[in-house]
């Protein structure tokens, strides 16, 4: 008896341990709301509801922590997000390379470069005939060939030349400046340049005159000659006979202390510009004749005359200025320049005028013609072989 009594206070002591160490692990709080939750919940469901401390003792004691799981299958995928803004647009990239352009070779085979493609084009010992066509350059942009094969199709560029002005040159004297300006043709860029007086030109002393003969290029490098009126104090006074003839020199000025210019001066030469201020009244012999690339000339002399011979050969001389008072334009004096030869020269009548001067009438067999008012000289062969006109009147309109 004794021992099961012992046994029955053993069992209580053992369950007021346990009690405890659930009141340890919870506290006062959080157990009264659990047992409130409880209590709700066993109403609602119709269970019979312990007191407190009988639901207390039902708990039991806490389990001791059971071993890990195992880990749980892999959740579905969540839904893709939205798309995201669009990037800054990056920076242009370099230029590339040009590409090789495919042709048929030999073989009928096409190639590129320098490697068959085995890809056969239906030609075979195919030999190309190149059709070329020449760009010529700008003032901005390269010339170039375009080789073309019109049976292949093949083309390719060749022959590249750089961009470039074509420079027409004139001068102008004011104010005792000289300026040489030159104005491109294509681009009508103009550049204008103060212009100095050449040194290490030749020239031979006239003891008679105690004045300076110019007598040839010497050792002056200029493309442009501008002619000093003054060496040492003495006056340059004339140009000898073949002086420039046959030079290199592309342009020249001559000043007003020159008077006298002598034959074939600067025939052939490669001027492409002269300024005449001398003091002469007659131009010698082919002064400017077969100067094939002359292209402007400004004479301001007191001349009375223009010879057949001044610009024989001017092929390329279309602007030109003359003194006003003239007496004489020799027959056939321009027949040779781009001036005669250039269509739009001639007005409507089929008459060509320079200044005031009448310089051609190309026959129309109208019988009846009419000179435009303002010429005050027409050249010697102006009418020549105009024989339908049978009357010429001046018109004062």
């Amino acid at each position: 008896m004794k021992k099961i009594i012992s046994i029955f206070i053993l069992s209580l002591m053992v369950v007021a341990c346990l009690i405890g160490l659930v009141a340890c692990n919870e506290s006062e709080e959080q157990l009264l709301q659990a047992y409130e939750s409880y209590v709700e919940s066993s109403t609602e469901n119709g269970e019979q509801v312990l007191d407190y401390e009988e639901w207390l003792n039902s708990r039991g004691k806490k389990g001791e922590k059971g071993e890990a799981g195992a880990q749980g299958e892999k959740g579905a995928q969540g839904d893709k997000g939205e798309t995201g803004a669009q990037g800054e647009k990056g920076a242009q990239g370099d230029k590339g390379n040009d590409g090789l352009t495919p042709y048929i070779g030999s073989n009928g085979n096409w190639w590129i470069g320098d490697k068959d493609t085995l890809v056969y084009a239906g030609i075979e010992n195919h030999v190309h005939s190149f059709k070329q066509t020449i760009v010529e350059p700008t003032c901005t942009e390269k010339g170039y060939t375009i080789n073309y094969c019109e049976e292949c199709k093949q083309e390719f560029y060749s022959n590249y030349t750089e961009p470039s002005h074509e420079f027409g040159i004139k001068f102008s004297y004011s104010n005792k400046v000289l300026k040489q300006i030159k104005t491109c043709k294509k681009c009508e860029k103009t550049v204008e340049k103060e212009m100095a007086q050449s040194k290490g030109l030749k020239y031979v002393l006239d003891f008679d005159t105690n004045t300076y003969i110019l007598n040839g290029v010497g050792t002056c490098t200029d493309e442009f000659i501008v002619i000093p009126d003054k060496i040492n104090d003495k006056e340059v006074t004339a140009i000898a006979n073949n002086a420039f003839l046959s030079s290199k020199i592309r342009g020249v000025y001559i000043p007003n202390s020159v008077k006298q210019i002598g034959a074939n001066a600067f025939a052939k030469s490669l001027i492409e510009s002269a300024y005449v201020d001398a003091q002469v009244t007659e131009f010698s012999n082919g002064v400017f004749s077969d100067c094939s690339q002359l292209e402007a000339i400004v004479i301001k002399s007191p001349i009375k005359k223009i010879t057949t011979t001044l610009f024989s050969g001017c092929l390329k001389l279309k602007d030109i200025s003359l003194p006003t008072n003239l007496e004489t334009i020799e027959k056939n004096a321009f027949i040779t320049t781009a001036f005669y030869n250039t269509k739009d020269n001639w007005d409507e009548n089929n008459a060509l005028y320079l200044q005031n001067y009448l310089i051609a009438i190309v026959d129309t067999n109208v019988g009846t013609y009419s000179i435009k008012k303002g010429p005050t000289l027409s050249a010697e062969d102006a009418l020549y072989d105009c024989q339908s006109i049978r009357n010429l009147s001046f018109s004062t309109e």
